[in-house]
Order: structure tokens, then C-alpha cells, then sequence
């Protein structure tokens, strides 16, 4: 592949921006269904740019195109290929190739990587990546057909992009085998329960981490020369890893697997393995009949995910202080002061699929 030719282009040079009638918002559902079957961009970050799903012949559709959001927090210059019909709703716009048919899907999904490589860095909300004067004016390489420069090579683009998917769907199929998941198919009803998480009917109460769980702390001041890659994992505070330094055979305290660790600066990681931890840096561990199983305890990390914006090295997380602290949990239909165990771990198997499906 070294020996491929590339030029760079200017972006308005090889590409339009499409006329549309966009879509409005009162006529769109979150979900898809038969009748509203056509998916919608909009400002968002992740599952191609679409937030929601309209009516056939309600606004205007193009097919095997590519789409770029141009506002947006941390959306705007994503770009992403569409390549069934898709419309637009707001806050981005559709591109494709001038004066050329036919072009593969891959090569648009190639491109599509290419031109986010570029934009992504330089727009933001406060410079948005609208096309005219902007954007159409960045430059891209492109691989271009051997003795003719001005032709791009398409082929070599879908060939490339082929050769890359096999390859992810071999490494996919092992991920899957090891984590235990047959397949990444997301059904009707697991998608209803996903969407409910965040919908109107699903009920939410507040639980302090001290009602919820057990805090221990280790028993030997561990440091990083304790490591020697023998015995257990050792774990310490920081971010970094998963707060995992490596493993000692040092003798401390052996934490069991199935428990959550807390370090003062507020990060929280569920562990599917026995540790040991440094008594140094406020390392907690956290048990207790909340934590059913892998699934529940990943659900619970995710909602500690902001207790690193209320502590600091001024304001380090002790136990005192973090047993006050309430996470929003589901609960219940029958029972309101119960957390819903079973809803946790349904809504978190299908997020493993939508994270696996998404691996490459």
C-alpha cells in the first residue's frame, strides 16, 4: 500500500453541499417504528449523528452520502457516511462527491474518517463547522489512480475499507467468544428497555453510598516498588489504567473480586478480580449486597462518574464524606426504596452490545 499515490484536495473543490428540506422536530420519534423508518442527523456525537426518525416523504433524503455536524459541545466537525436515505433535522448538513455515480459506500466511509481527522480539532461551539468559507476550504489527502492524479482512487478506498472490516469482524468474533455474547443484535424489546432509561415513566430515587455499601481500607502502605508482577493486582489512587500499578506478592490484605474501589480523588472502577491496595492514598473498597453481579456493579461506577468533580487533592474523598453522597438509582415499580437489580443489569447487557457491536 506504500506505493499508492496521494493528493491533496480542497474539500469544495470535490464535494457539494446538498439542498435539503429538513426535517421538524414535532414530527419525529426518538425510536424507529414501521411508519417513522428514516433516520434523522442532528447535533449529536456518536451512532452516526442520528437523534431521531421521521416519515417517508416529510423532509428531504439522500442516500450513500455524508453528513458532517457543524455545532454542538462536543459534536461539532463529527462527520460520519450514511448509507441508507437519511434527512437532516438541524445544527449539520449533507456532502457528496461533484459529478461522479456510483461511488462505493466504503470509499465514502474512508473519506468520511479522513475529513473528521481534519475538521474535528479545529470547530467547536464557539467556531462552528458550517461548510460555506469554513469547512469547504480545509484540504484532505486522498489516494488518486496511478498516471492520473486528478482521478481519485475509489477503488483502492473501498478496497482498503473491506480489507480493515474483515479484519475487525475476525477480532470482533474472539471479543465476543471471550466476553460470552453470540451476537451484538439488539431486539425490539432490548431496545425498548434501553430507551426507557431515560424516558419519562422510568422511576429514579436518591441512595447514599454509606447505605448502600461496606468501605475497608488495606492494611499495608503498598508503593510502586512493590511491584513485581507477581501475586495480586495492586491498586492505588488515580485514573490512570484504572488506578491498577501492577501486581505484588508483597504481603496485604487480598480484597474479593465483585467489589468497587473509590480513591480520594473520587474515581470509582468495579473489580472482577482480587487486589490489594495502598493505605496511603485513601484507596476504598466497597462490598456489599448491592453488587449482584458484573453488570450491577459496572451500572453503579457509571452513576459515581461525577464524584471526581466534588473532591480534590484540597478536598480529599474520605469515607465520612463519601458515605453522604446519594447516586440517582432505578427503582422499583413495586417497591419505590428498592433499587431495580433486575433493570440494571438487562439495561447494561445491552449497552456490552452496543459497545462490542461497535469494535472493530
Amino acid at each position: 500500500m506504500t506505493d499508492i499515490p496521494y493528493k491533496k484536495f480542497r474539500l469544495g473543490d470535490i464535494f457539494e453541499k446538498l439542498p435539503v428540506k429538513k426535517a421538524k422536530k414535532q414530527n419525529l420519534k426518538k425510536s424507529p417504528d414501521n411508519e417513522y423508518c428514516i433516520p434523522v442527523v442532528y447535533a449529536k456525537y456518536g451512532d452516526n449523528g442520528i437523534m431521531y426518525w421521521g416519515k417517508k416523504n416529510d423532509f428531504t433524503t439522500y442516500n450513500n452520502v455524508i453528513s458532517i455536524v457543524y455545532n454542538g459541545v462536543i459534536s461539532a466537525g463529527k462527520v460520519y457516511a450514511q448509507e441508507r436515505k437519511t434527512g437532516i433535522l438541524a445544527e449539520s448538513y449533507l456532502i457528496r462527491i461533484k459529478n461522479v455515480k456510483d461511488i462505493p459506500f466504503e470509499a465514502n466511509l474512508y473519506m468520511a474518517i479522513v475529513i473528521e481527522h481534519v475538521i474535528y480539532p479545529k470547530y467547536s461551539r464557539e467556531n462552528l463547522a458550517t461548510w460555506d468559507n469554513r469547512v469547504e476550504n480545509e484540504e484532505i489527502m486522498l489516494p488518486v489512480v496511478k498516471n492520473n492524479d486528478n482521478q481519485i482512487d475509489f477503488d483502492y478506498m473501498k478496497r482498503y475499507i473491506c480489507d480493515l472490516m474483515e479484519s475487525g469482524n475476525e477480532r470482533l468474533d474472539v471479543f465476543l467468544e471471550r466476553i460470552g455474547i453470540k451476537d451484538c443484535t439488539i431486539t425490539p424489546q432490548e431496545e425498548k428497555l434501553y430507551q426507557s432509561h431515560f424516558g419519562k415513566n422510568r422511576e429514579f430515587a436518591k441512595f447514599k453510598l454509606g447505605k448502600l455499601f461496606k468501605a475497608e481500607t488495606g492494611d499495608v502502605d503498598l508503593q510502586q516498588k512493590d511491584v513485581n508482577g507477581r501475586g495480586e493486582y495492586f491498586i492505588n489512587s488515580g485514573a490512570e489504567n484504572n488506578g491498577i500499578k501492577g501486581k505484588t506478592d508483597r504481603k496485604a490484605k487480598i480484597f474479593p473480586a465483585n467489589t468497587i474501589t473509590i480513591d480520594f480523588w473520587g474515581n470509582a472502577y468495579y473489580r472482577d478480580f482480587p487486589y490489594k491496595m495502598a493505605t496511603h492514598n485513601h484507596v476504598f473498597s466497597l462490598s456489599g449486597e448491592v453488587i449482584k453481579n458484573k453488570y450491577v456493579g459496572l451500572y453503579l461506577i457509571g452513576q459515581m462518574s461525577k464524584l471526581p468533580l466534588l473532591f480534590s487533592y484540597d478536598n480529599m474523598a474520605t469515607w465520612n464524606k463519601l458515605k453522604t453522597v446519594e447516586i440517582m438509582l432505578p427503582v422499583s415499580r413495586s417497591n419505590k426504596n428498592e433499587p431495580d437489580y433486575r433493570f440494571m443489569e438487562d439495561y447494561m447487557r445491552i449497552v456490552e452490545k452496543k459497545v462490542a457491536s461497535c469494535i472493530l
